[in-house]
């Protein structure tokens, strides 16, 4: 099995959930009991911030290949059984990209980290035929170029190229996307419009998918293409990928659902 590494995105998510996470707040001095409790005597610097601190301890932890303990006595370092639901979910949001899970053992009934076991079908060839795009606002050259960019993913996918059958459909989603300043009324009526003036093609990503999720246009559950794509988008720089990128294998892929 291979050892649980997490790169700096994931490193910092994971510090600002011990130090501002749903267990509570965490100063410096609670922070230095924390991992002092764990075994390790890496004092703050005088001016040191708490996230500072914490990444130096963590990253240390990482390379000692304690990550797991560390992840375990955060998670029972919650007072009640809420708590450590609300720290085990938010930890496992972050060791998901990895291949990994913090779980309950079925027998003991107690916590442990362990790789993610998803038995997850390819998609179907339904799954994969090319979905309507006759009901958006688009004009027949976009719908056509957009079903040939369609049947590209798939013959992408079929390939086994992932990261660029995930770039594919995210470009496709983007122009899909876009396309609601056909609707401008409905879009700037949104609880999640943001709050700057600029034109709809100018907005960025994050903001064309919550608007479209709360009118209704798109689905944005954990396991939708829409969802992650705010992760996977991050394949487009080798370097972003190689520093900080999850990982990416068939089963995450297949458990994504393309429409």
């Amino acid at each position: 099995m291979s050892p649980l590494i997490l790169r700096s995105k994931a490193i910092r998510q994971l510090v600002y959930l011990i130090i501002d996470g749903p267990a509570g707040y965490r100063g410096l001095l609670n922070l230095d009991t924390f991992f002092h409790d764990l075994g390790y005597q890496i004092d703050f610097i005088r001016g040191e911030s708490r996230i500072k601190y914490s990444t130096r301890v963590l990253m240390q932890v990482q390379e000692d290949g304690q990550l797991p303990r560390l992840l375990l006595a955060l998670v029972q370092s919650g007072s009640s059984e809420q708590l450590q639901r609300q720290v085990q979910a938010a930890i496992n949001d972050i060791l998901f990209p990895y291949g990994f899970t913090l779980g309950r053992d079925t027998e003991t009934a107690a916590f442990r980290v362990a790789p993610t076991a998803v038995a997850v079908p390819p998609p179907t060839p339904e799954e994969l035929s090319v979905p309507s795009f006759q009901n958006l606002p688009l004009s027949e050259e976009e719908v056509a170029l957009l079903e040939d960019r369609w049947n590209e993913a798939v013959a992408l996918h079929h390939a086994g190229a992932l990261r660029m059958t995930l770039l594919a459909l995210s470009l496709i989603l983007e122009h899909v996307l876009a396309s609601v300043h056909q609707f401008p009324k409905q879009a700037r009526s949104s609880r999640q419009t943001p709050h700057h003036s600029l034109p709809f093609m100018d907005w960025k990503l994050d903001a064309l998918l919550d608007v479209a999720a709360d009118k209704g246009w798109i689905s944005l559950k954990t396991d939708d293409l829409p969802d992650r794509v705010r992760d996977y988008r991050e394949y487009l720089s080798l370097a972003k990928e190689l520093r900080e990128a999850p990982l990416l294998n068939a089963d995450m892929v297949n458990h994504t659902k393309l429409k």
